[in-house]
């Protein structure tokens, strides 16, 4: 499981172009949303994400047009500086920062101040709805600030977002090659799903998993847990490589059904 540290410096060289001043606050607010909402934190969340579309702002007013609000000022009117972006003259930098990028931050500020995140209704959770919304955008937003300061296709720009998906979980402990579940009433297979969305899309050997969940048989691990998991498609084991990998399915059911009840 790759550590905050990591996944800072690698953001930071991700997007070297932007001010380290501003760089630095917009990676740290959007590792803290991320964190918190993948442990459904999404008052968190929706703070962290505030913070981050008025730092993504100030780097497209960076790149569009050469200077930027001190991170110390209020942006008093968010909509208008976005508007004033768009109207940059074409030869001032490409559509994607001057037309496209604006207009996703004004829809992710918008949405975050006009619904609040904090109401609910018909049964349903709107706060996670309307965060999950705002997080898709993030990552798209900073997506296309990464292609756009390293020059790179989108889609491998969108490859380090998704990779940078931060599985960090305060119920996952690391030490050295050890992983360890620290929150009781898992059984093996929660945990072994818990530790494969850690991993994020990492494929890892049986017999480490059968070691991190303490199964004393790796094959008897093999048998009664992976298996079973396979069956229902919320893993992948190549019986090859002895390796596993957690499937959509299997991320699904881990954010449904045991995130939302870690202690």
């Amino acid at each position: 499981m790759a550590s905050i540290t990591t996944n800072d410096q690698r953001l930071d060289a991700a997007l070297s172009a932007i001010p380290n001043v501003v760089r630095n606050v917009l990676a740290r607010e959007y590792l803290k949303a991320k964190r918190s909402f993948t442990v459904s934190d999404y008052e968190h969340s929706a703070t962290a994400l505030g913070k981050f579309a008025e730092m993504a702002l100030r780097a497209v007013q960076h790149a569009v047009l050469a200077k930027f609000t001190p991170i110390d000022a209020e942006i008093r009117n968010f909509l208008d500086v976005c508007i004033e972006i768009e109207r940059a003259p074409k030869s001032s930098a490409p559509e994607s920062l001057r037309v496209i990028l604006p207009r996703a931050l004004g829809f992710l500020y918008t949405l975050r101040n006009k619904r609040g995140f904090g109401h609910a209704t018909g049964g349903l959770d709107p706060r996670r709805m309307d965060v999950a919304t705002a997080m898709r955008t993030a990552d798209w937003i900073l997506a296309e600030l990464i292609a756009s300061g390293n020059s790179v296709p989108l889609e491998d720009a969108q490859d380090l977002v998704d990779a940078l998906a931060v599985r960090q979980l305060p119920a996952v402990w690391e030490y050295g090659a050890v992983r360890r579940v620290l929150s009781d009433g898992l059984s093996r297979g929660q945990q072994t799903l818990l530790l494969l969305y850690s991993a994020s899309a990492e494929a890892v050997p049986v017999e480490d998993l059968a070691g991190w969940v303490e199964h004393d048989t790796v094959s008897h691990f093999q048998r009664d847990v992976i298996m079973p998991l396979h069956r229902k498609r919320f893993v992948n084991f190549d019986a090859e490589t002895r390796t596993v990998v957690l499937s959509p399915k299997g991320s699904q059911a881990v954010q449904a059904d045991i995130l939302p009840n870690l202690v």
